[in-house]
């Protein structure tokens, strides 16, 4: 993560507190950039580990203000609402933790039967959407830490979840799982599937709604692809994406992919209605041609 911290300052300060953290006792590094959730106006970091620790860096100083137990395995995901105080971490343990990281207090939110690998927060509502690796979606009130099941998934039929994303306003979430399988779900309606589609053929690995619209991302090995609400192919950008690490600027309508090279493509406008299969165009490429050079 790339932040300010001061008028003078641009430096990579939270690589440096990532690198140092061996000092805290605690296994080095991060499985997932999901793990790492980062107050820039205050200079404080939560960093979920390997070992199952939350560690809250003051980025200044670059000392460790506060740890949190109770994991028992790699920590996966953190979401942090800093104004409250408050954070949720999910862990492949299955279990959900709710912090008061001002008093260290702990809630557990149980339900899942597998890795937790995608947890979605809207704290004005006070609600969470989190998805098991092998078990669905689940809705969680914080307050009551008290879920509904949305789907519990035939894994044979749709693989595992991989990601999700959610439109809190029109209570609508998509997943993309193995077997390149993404899915839209009515959130309201609890278990109906508005639609699905298997065009990607290989796992899907990303998935974002557009603000504001029906709209969707999905990303797969091969192919990143827009679709509109009905499910119905806008855009396809093909390429050897494999595991990248995507940038989607709905505003300026900009794709940015890191994978062996960075990309730039140009996403059509909504307006504009291609035709399925749509190859977007790449505005420019970047790569290093140094030996031994094999990521970017």
């Amino acid at each position: 993560l790339w932040g300010r911290i001061s008028e003078t300052d641009e430096s990579l300060h939270l690589l440096r507190v990532m690198q140092d953290e061996k000092n805290a006792g605690d296994r080095p590094g991060v499985s997932s950039k999901e793990a790492v959730a980062a107050d820039w106006s205050q200079g404080k970091v939560l960093l979920g580990t390997m070992a199952g620790r939350l560690l809250l860096w003051d980025l200044l100083s670059g000392k460790i203000l506060r740890v949190f137990r109770g994991h028992r395995s790699c920590i996966d995901v953190v979401r942090v609402c800093w104004q409250r105080s408050e954070a949720l971490s999910a862990c492949r343990d299955r279990v959900i933790r709710f912090w008061k990281m001002e008093t260290g207090e702990c809630s557990l939110l149980r339900g899942h039967t597998s890795s937790v690998c995608c947890l979605l927060v809207n704290w004005e509502l006070r609600r969470a959407m989190s998805a098991g690796l092998m078990d669905g979606l689940r809705l969680w009130t914080l307050e009551s830490r008290q879920s509904v099941e949305v789907s519990r998934l035939q894994m044979g039929e749709m693989g595992r979840i991989f990601c999700c994303d959610i439109d809190w306003k029109n209570e609508k979430a998509i997943t993309g799982s193995g077997l390149g399988v993404l899915t839209l779900w009515d959130l309201n309606l609890l278990m109906k599937i508005v639609w699905r589609n298997d065009s990607h053929g290989h796992d899907v690995y990303a998935v974002s709604f557009e603000p504001g619209s029906m709209r969707c991302l999905s990303a797969g090995e091969f192919s990143v692809c827009i679709w509109d609400q009905m499910g119905a192919l806008q855009c396809r950008i093909e390429g050897a994406f494999g595991q990248a690490s995507l940038v989607l600027e709905w505003k300026s309508l900009w794709l940015l992919c890191a994978s062996d090279a960075v990309y730039l493509y140009d996403i059509p406008d909504k307006d504009t209605k291609p035709e399925t299969g749509f190859k977007a165009k790449m505005n420019c490429q970047l790569k290093d041609e140094r030996k031994g050079a094999h990521q970017t």
